[in-house]
């Protein structure tokens, strides 16, 4: 079964946060899809928040947290997921502020890795302004082959 990692990137907004993965968690459609929040060690409330929320979830719906020194770049952080889940077929990238709306919206990122034979892709979401998509979903065979899900400096 594909397996996608969405890694939400947080810093210091413990309010948000909260917010955003209760949104993400309403519209994931698939047991296979890990959400996982990438939170400095530093960050006393966000940590303290996540805990709570996790431990208010209970059931099959969990939250990985990811507590780790603050990366010197911001495309480290998002490649966590790729370096804590090397066996996923895909990783999402996402930020405390980024709510999605579309209900089962994992199925249809997997749906179109799965068009690609060879696992090597970047799929992108509706464009947000001019320049880029809220969402970007890198493969784990083009991750393979540069090393990271995003440039630690890009």
């Amino acid at each position: 079964m594909t397996k996608l990692v969405i890694n939400i990137i947080t810093r210091n907004r413990p309010h948000l946060i909260v917010e955003t993965v209760n949104n993400f968690l309403d519209n994931i459609g698939r047991d296979n899809t890990v959400l996982m929040v990438s939170v400095d060690d530093d960050d006393a409330a966000t940590i303290s928040a996540l805990d709570k929320l996790n431990m208010d979830l209970g059931g099959p719906r969990t939250l990985h947290i990811s507590v780790k020194p603050r990366e010197d770049a911001i495309g480290d952080k998002w490649s966590r997921g790729f370096r804590e889940f090397p066996d996923a077929d895909a990783y999402m990238l996402a930020a405390d502020y980024a709510i999605c709306k579309t209900r089962d919206f994992d199925l249809k990122i997997i749906d179109a890795v799965l068009l690609l034979p060879d696992n090597i892709g970047v799929i992108g979401g509706r464009f947000c302004n001019a320049s880029f998509s809220a969402f970007q979903v890198v493969t784990r065979g083009l991750a393979e082959r540069m090393g990271f899900v995003y440039p630690p400096y890009f």
